[in-house]
């Protein structure tokens, strides 16, 4: 069967974030697009998140933030209908496709489109943001009736015609694999945080194309980019079956760009498509320390390397040596210092193939 809109599965990890996972979801169920399923992966929260969404699904729970005078309030209120109807999964039963009596008695109850429905999977604990989605990807490959999958940080509130403007864009190019999102800061909703990325080799970092910059109109035309920020990423099936899932040992950063350089070496495109509008509150996880992050930040950048780039990897270690390392040796911060070496340490014992 021909489908006019491409079936979508959105899947949104939460970890000890339930507001902002919350105020997340308001704003997806708001979509016009009309072909999606919901998907929602707890990372063994330890804070009674799925219990708080799950009372939220019900109508229970009102969404905590932002304040009225936000400027994004429209995003994500009034609320949504309620109930929102749910089914429950571990980790076994997740990635085994579900149970398919429990799915068809959920689809028996959308049939006249008044209620929305949603997936919850529980993870026993914190796999990182590669190995809790590539539960979700699992799942999804298993029930072989999906076209995309469309991975959201749980710390985004996205525009209505986000996921539309990304489906329209796809089939104007040949190839495309992956689709990212214009992204700006949910503190400052003018102010761009991601309009695609590019690589640089050298050192090894990728670069939010146009971060930090206000939007007066620029990276307006949709474009094929190095890569796109797993903020809002939109994945074809087809390229998932080919090039596989993240690569886990990342745990958290650098993932994202990992799967997109696979990608591009098999001939897939990466397309950056601005009409789709996502605001990111940008690392608004309760341990997620500037000091925590250089250790994943280095380390990460060296296995990323090793894995696609190894010609780069001597030009690529001085570099690493000089952020992570002596600029914070002169400018005496200790602890970015440590996590920085750690970093480093790690990633010669093992090898490039670090566990988190």
């Amino acid at each position: 069967m021909i489908k006019e809109y491409p079936k979508v599965a959105v899947l949104i990890l939460n970890w000890n974030n339930w507001v902002d996972t919350i105020e997340c979801l308001e704003s997806v169920f708001r979509i016009n697009y009309p072909n999606y399923q919901v998907i929602i992966i707890d990372n063994g929260s330890t804070d009674n998140s799925v219990d708080k969404i799950i009372k939220w699904a019900e109508g229970k729970q009102e969404t905590m933030t932002p304040l009225p005078s936000h400027p994004l309030y429209y995003l994500s209120h009034p609320p949504v209908l309620k109930p929102i109807l749910y089914i429950e999964y571990d980790k076994e039963e997740a990635e085994n496709g579900g149970e398919e009596k429990k799915e068809i008695e959920l689809s028996t109850k959308l049939i006249n489109g008044k209620f929305k429905s949603m997936i919850i999977i529980r993870l026993d604990k914190n796999l990182g943001f590669s190995a809790g989605n590539n539960v979700g990807i699992k799942y999804v490959l298993k029930k072989n009736d999906y076209d995309y999958i469309w991975i959201l940080n749980n710390d985004v509130v996205v525009d209505k015609d986000s996921l539309l403007n990304l489906m329209k864009e796809i089939n104007k190019y040949p190839n495309v694999g992956i689709t990212g999102s214009k992204i700006y800061y949910y503190s400052e909703p003018k102010k761009i945080s991601h309009a695609g990325g590019a690589i640089r080799l050298c050192v090894g970092i990728s670069k939010h194309i146009g971060d930090g910059e206000y939007d007066i109109n620029q990276y307006n035309s949709a474009k094929f980019v190095d890569y796109v920020t797993g903020a809002s990423i939109i994945i074809s099936i087809r390229l998932l079956r080919q090039i596989g899932y993240f690569y886990e040992n990342y745990f958290l950063y650098y993932e994202d760009t990992d799967l997109c350089v696979r990608a591009r070496k098999k001939k897939w495109n990466i397309l950056y498509v601005p009409d789709s509008k996502i605001w990111h509150k940008i690392s608004n996880s309760p341990e997620n320390s500037a000091a925590i992050q250089n250790y994943y930040f280095t380390r990460n950048r060296l296995i990323f390397i090793k894995r696609n780039y190894p010609f780069c990897i001597i030009f690529v270690g001085l570099a690493t040596l000089r952020y992570s390392i002596f600029n914070n040796l002169i400018k005496k911060r200790w602890k970015h210092l440590l996590y920085g070496l750690r970093g480093i340490i790690d990633f010669i014992i093992n090898k490039g193939n670090c566990l988190h």
